[in-house]
């Protein structure tokens, strides 16, 4: 498949897709880094450590389940199909200088500004999904998650069998839970 008929088929599948939500955002921090940031916040709280490819499933995880619970997507950034499951960019981005190493940081709005900013408390259904993945594989390694993604059936599973580069909502609203 050609890059023009792949990105093609991207945008119109994705127009199709769920509705979009809008995070309550007042800075000029993408959606994406706040939902990243409220689950960095989560597992500082729990004392659990966390790498960026941990960090990278259970953001997906936490959009699959709001998409699945509230027939909307959490944000707009596509998930993409990356070796090692979905992977939002712009998250990618602001924490690949991580590597394999545990977070110690958040993604912050602008230059020298160290306001830590999450989802608003009071968006309950956000963090009913961020509670309700946390629960399930807060405590699973990257490389559990990582197996999770890719089994058959899989959103990322069928993008990646359709050499696609991103994975497209209606996949993931139908992908099954494994536990």
């Amino acid at each position: 498949m050609s890059i023009i008929k792949k990105i093609l088929k991207f945008f119109n599948s994705y127009e199709e897709g769920a509705g979009m939500r809008r995070l309550q955002n007042n800075s000029n921090l993408a959606p994406e880094l706040l939902v990243a940031n409220s689950i960095i916040s989560l597992a500082a709280s729990k004392g659990v450590r966390l790498t960026h490819l941990k960090l990278q499933k259970l953001l997906y995880f936490v959009y699959k389940r709001y998409l699945q619970d509230n027939d909307m997507a959490l944000f707009s950034a596509p998930f993409e199909v990356w070796t090692y499951g979905p992977v939002v960019d712009s998250v990618y981005q602001v924490f690949k200088k991580h590597a394999s190493n545990d977070i110690d940081d958040y993604a912050y709005p602008a230059l020298g500004n160290k306001e830590i900013l999450t989802v608003s408390k009071d968006d309950e259904a956000f963090h009913s999904a961020l509670e309700a993945i946390w629960m399930a594989y807060g405590g699973h390694a990257a490389s559990s998650l990582v197996d999770l993604t890719h089994r058959k059936d899989t959103a990322w599973y069928k993008a990646d069998e359709e050499e696609n580069w991103y994975i497209d909502n209606k996949y993931i609203k139908q992908e099954e839970w494994i536990y």
